[in-house]
């Protein structure tokens, strides 16, 4: 993963939870961005098809690390779906297996919500 320079890398490890979902990157990092900014979490490091962010959790502060590669699209340049894979690289101390698991599986079913709900709001406009 690239990222930045200037910005200490450390390698990804910890859990990982990887799924394709039907959105393309773009709109998956802008999610994971209001997420993590209205959470009152911090991104630590961007780059094209990566993130590094700090994030509570049921109370537990944690660093992760998404990866996001865009699948093919339709015939045209456009990405229709994703693939995703979300580490947790820093696990709070406090965690178990069982609790970073949770914690990933909060911030993809949030990260999915969000963009349900904005498509739905932008398909009544």
């Amino acid at each position: 993963m690239a990222f930045p320079q200037g910005k200490a890398v450390v390698p990804m490890s910890g859990p990982v939870m990887t799924g394709k979902y039907p959105y393309g990157a773009w709109l998956i990092r802008a999610a994971i961005c209001d997420l993590v900014d209205e959470e009152g979490g911090e991104i630590e490091a961007a780059g094209r098809d990566d993130l590094r962010f700090l994030l509570t959790v049921f109370g537990n502060r944690s660093a992760f690390e998404v990866s996001l590669v865009d699948l093919p699209g339709s015939g045209d340049d456009t990405a229709d779906a994703c693939e995703v894979s979300l580490t947790m690289c820093r696990p709070a101390a406090s965690l178990g297996e069982a609790g970073s698991r949770r914690a990933m599986h909060y911030i993809l079913d949030s990260v999915v919500q969000r963009i349900e709900n904005e498509l739905r709001l932008h398909a009544g406009s």
